[in-house]
């Protein structure tokens, strides 16, 4: 069976407050070179399944940080994939102010880059990226 990853909770500070963000920690354990992620949501919140991609990550050796986008409307937003959560999670996304979710995403780059380890990378998800994109 596989080692569970060492996840929590953290607060990450920004300009404008702070926020939520879920760590997920290698199970192997953090290297002080090793690489790290930030995962951006969809628009259906820090779920489960986002905290399982998460947890995924971490299993494969890295360690990643997924900020909760929508804590300014809705603070830790779990949201299922139809019906209404999907119409509520479309309208948190035409919600988002875009210039201060980008801020929010360099905090948790900041806050990811103190964690021990040297590499932050952010991967490119068309679902993720649509969360903070203008159009």
């Amino acid at each position: 069976m596989p080692a569970i990853p060492d996840s929590k909770w953290i607060r990450v500070d920004s300009d404008t407050g702070s926020f939520d963000a879920y760590l997920s920690l290698p199970t192997a354990g953090v290297q002080p070179d090793g690489p790290a992620i930030v995962l951006l949501q969809e628009i259906f919140g820090v779920n489960e399944h986002i905290r399982a991609v998460a947890d995924q990550y971490a299993a494969d050796g890295y360690t990643v940080l997924a900020p909760d986008v929508f804590w300014r409307d809705a603070p830790r937003v779990e949201l299922g994939y139809a019906g209404a959560d999907m119409e509520r999670g479309m309208a948190l996304r035409k919600s988002v102010d875009i210039e201060a979710a980008v801020r929010d995403i360099a905090a948790t780059v900041r806050a990811c880059a103190r964690t021990p380890v040297r590499a932050a990378r952010l991967p490119r998800w068309a679902t993720a990226s649509a969360a903070c994109s203008p159009t």
